[in-house]
């Protein structure tokens, strides 16, 4: 090689190293003005720029707009005046790992949109959190993304609190045991929890003493509890979506909630996995909802609480659980209208005495549909002619006397069934009484429907589609080749 040549690659990789110095440096200076805030834009309605969220926060007077532009701000935030703080292409409030992110306390009307909040402290003895709001009234928090944050949101002790269209997503990398909540409300009232997600968090929405709230139109994945209620009173809980949790919903020791319109579907976490888990309500109505695929359906305890009081469970699809409901003899709720659909086992009785459960209303001499009963309508009357007892009458013979096993489940034993149901219907205790048994299911055309359209129809679409377009593009480009 040549002397100019040498010359010429010498200078080449000199350019080369300048050009990765002059990127890293440029790299490092914008992220130390970015870390700093500087590079930044913060500014009032009044156009007024501030260097910090931190510094308007305190410059501007009560019932100020604060606009906040998109960026890294490394600040934990303290608001204790009416303000409203709005966020441009979602900035990034970064607590570092340390502390809570913004601070609400002692103050009224106060309104956050649009940020990301992420990297809260850990720390249980200080409660951190995204967003905390102590001794608060009028606030709300709309479209923010929480990620890696100990509590998302936690409430004390406030008034008429709106949290609207956020996603939660708690610390994955740790056990579902040492997460912290989506929303934890703590002796609250009026808060209202609409269109948010809520991912790897431990309960998505945990209520503890806390009264006249609304749940509403949530998705819920991934946890211990998605609802949890602790000693609340007056909730509406209805069209959220909520999988994969060790329970759906655990509502304990509250009263008048209403519960109505969700999916609940496929809660098996830990070997528990119960759609919705009630031990000692009070006035309480589970109605409309789709419990499709959990290992428990329903399980309840003490249901009512109070004798005189209500709990009514009607008019839901109860489907592809391992048990569709279990119930303890101390229960005494009303059960009816309700489909119990291909359950591994639609009822398990926990207990010994008589129970005091109503499985049907007799008002509207309407029971529930079972689709392991023995559909006969010889009155043509739309209910089935025998008592629905939740048990097999032959059952216990055919299993203790095994020289009578080669029938089990053949013609005969299905005609010494019915023999058996007819001549000793009123001498039987099953663990369940349901007088007038539906012979078709009763809610299928409003959950039936969609339950086979996303289970059975969309899989087969999703499956014979791409393979219907692959083999004829196949066969297209085969075709041309051939020509």
């Amino acid at each position: 090689m040549d002397i100019e040549a040498e010359i010429w690659l010498a200078r080449e990789m000199r350019l080369k190293i300048y050009f990765l110095i002059t990127i890293l440096v440029l790299s490092t200076l914008i992220g130390i003005v970015n870390v700093n805030g500087s590079s930044n834009v913060v500014r009032d309605e009044f156009g007024n720029i501030y260097n910090s969220i931190g510094e308007a926060i305190e410059s501007v007077p009560p019932g100020s707009e604060i606009v906040v532009e998109g960026g890294v701000y490394k600040e934990r935030l303290i608001i204790n005046k009416s303000i409203k703080l709005i966020g441009v292409d979602y900035p990034t409030i970064d607590a570092d790992l340390f502390g809570t992110n913004i601070m609400i306390q002692n103050v009224e009307n106060v309104y956050i949109e649009g940020f990301k909040i992420i990297n809260s402290g850990r720390a249980y003895s200080t409660e951190d959190a995204g967003i905390r709001i102590d001794n608060a009234k009028n606030v709300a928090i709309i479209n923010n993304v929480f990620d890696n944050i100990f509590f998302g949101i936690l409430i004390k002790e406030s008034y008429n609190v709106t949290i609207e269209n956020n996603s939660f997503t708690g610390i994955e990398e740790y056990y579902i045991s040492d997460r912290q909540h989506g929303i934890y409300t703590w002796y609250s009232r009026k808060v209202f929890v609409r269109n948010n997600v809520f991912t790897s968090v431990k309960d998505g929405i945990y209520n503890d003493h806390n009264y006249d709230s609304v749940i509403e139109n949530n998705l819920f994945m991934g946890g211990r509890y998605g609802i949890h209620l602790m000693y609340s009173a007056n909730y509406t809980i209805r069209n959220n979506t909520i999988t994969q949790f060790i329970a759906g919903m655990a509502l304990m020791y509250s009263q008048n909630i209403t519960v109505r319109y969700n999916k609940i579907i496929f809660n098996r976490v830990g070997g528990i996995g119960e759609g919705i888990f009630m031990p000692e309500c009070d006035d309480i109505f589970v109605e409309y909802n789709w419990i499709v695929g959990n290992v428990f359906g329903l399980n309840i305890r003490y249901l009512p609480y109070t004798p005189g009081e209500l709990a009514v469970i009607r008019y839901n699809v109860i489907a592809f659980n391992y048990i569709g409901i279990s119930f303890d003899p101390d229960s005494s709720a009303y059960i009816y209208g309700n489909d119990f659909i291909e359950n591994i086992q639609n009822v398990r009785y926990i207990g010994f005495k008589p129970s005091r459960t109503k499985w049907y209303n007799e008002s509207m001499k309407l029971g529930n549909y079972w689709s392991d009963i023995s559909t006969y309508d010889v009155d043509e009357d739309g209910t089935v002619d025998l008592p629905y007892t939740g048990s097999d009458p032959l059952y216990k013979y055919f299993t203790t006397h095994r020289e009578l096993s080669i029938f089990y489940y053949s013609p005969s034993y299905y005609i010494l069934s019915i023999l058996f149901k007819y001549a000793f219907t009123t001498r039987f205790e099953g663990v369940v009484l349901d007088l007038y048994p539906s012979k078709k299911p009763i809610n299928v055309d409003d959950l039936g429907l969609i339950l086979y359209t996303e289970n059975i129809v969309y899989p087969i679409i999703y499956t014979i589609l791409p393979i219907g377009i692959y083999y004829y593009g196949v066969k297209h480009v085969r075709g041309k080749k051939r020509r």
